[in-house]
């Protein structure tokens, strides 16, 4: 798997990006617990759902900034 990256010099590799592959996964779980739900699914869901509002709460904040996309705390 390949990961989306942006060079210090501005080049981009293109690949996929964690958020994305959180939304694939949470889909995935989703699906199978409409079919076989059980606790740990649903705590599993959760627990993405929750790791994605944080990584678009990280973009959000690094664009107020005016940093995002680049190599900056």
């Amino acid at each position: 798997m390949v990961f989306y990256e942006k060079n210090e010099d501005g080049s981009e590799i293109s690949g996929t990006t964690l958020e994305e592959m959180l939304s694939v996964s949470i889909a995935r779980l989703q699906d199978l617990n409409s079919r076989f739900g059980c606790r740990e699914n649903s705590v599993a869901i959760t627990k993405m759902q929750e790791a994605l509002m944080w990584l678009e709460e990280r973009t959000k904040d690094r664009v107020k900034r005016g940093v995002e996309g680049q190599h900056v705390a």
